[in-house]
């Protein structure tokens, strides 16, 4: 049997029908959904009267829990509910580091002269972040993590940060949160046996010409 190809606008037939079946189950809105058109789904239906309704069919009867989508008067209603309504889910920001609350455990990121974000860090992100600080005339940082967003899909704060990156002019980041040097250098010192370090020259600093290239001690 033919089965005709599915269209952009097939799917997004689709996806509208499930944005309406989800709401009118009070669920999850369906992933991908753009949330920056919550405004536009709550006016369809706003003038129906009790007794009519606005039935939506989708294209695949797979895409959605019913074969067919049905906006009722009060579906308006949910949609404005909905409206108000806060959602958890996955952050990144890019911008500059301006102020730091270390007793909070907050600062400010300002994506651009007039949005900025609070976010929340934990004592061992303190140092990355007050780096950060510093930094912030010169170079601007990515944080990435879990954050709250308004309906609308608006980012207003981040509640976990998994990553903190410098971003140089080339655009590659350069993890903050990424194992100090020194600690690394001590970490491998301590593998070393102590017989092994009895054999180092106690004149080594000095002389490293030395024993590196044969050259005269000083």
């Amino acid at each position: 049997m033919f089965e005709p190809v599915q269209t952009e606008i097939d799917e997004v037939i689709d996806m509208v029908c499930s944005a309406y079946d989800a709401i009118d189950r009070d669920e999850n809105l369906p992933q991908g959904f753009a949330r920056s058109l919550v405004a536009e789904y709550e006016e369809l239906g706003k003038g129906l009267r009790d007794e009519e309704e606005i039935q939506l069919i989708p294209v695949r009867e797979s895409a959605v829990g019913q074969v067919t989508t049905r906006i009722r008067k009060d579906t308006h209603a949910r949609w404005e509910a909905f409206k108000d309504k806060e959602y958890e889910e996955h952050a990144d920001i890019t911008g500059e580091i301006l102020m730091v609350d270390i007793k909070r455990g907050i600062f400010q990121i300002w994506e651009d002269e007039k949005t900025s974000v609070t976010a929340s860090f934990t004592s061992d992100q303190e140092e990355r972040v007050t780096d950060a600080l510093k930094e912030h005339q010169t170079r601007k940082v990515r944080v990435a993590g879990k954050g709250t967003h308004t309906p609308i899909g608006r980012l207003t704060k981040i509640d976990q940060i998994d990553s903190l990156t410098f971003v140089r002019e080339d655009n590659e980041p350069c993890n903050l949160f990424s194992r100090p040097i020194e600690d690394v250098i001590t970490e491998l010192a301590r593998e070393v046996p102590k017989e092994e370090w009895e054999k180092v020259p106690s004149d080594l600093s000095q002389n490293l010409d030395h024993y590196l290239y044969g050259g005269p001690k000083r």
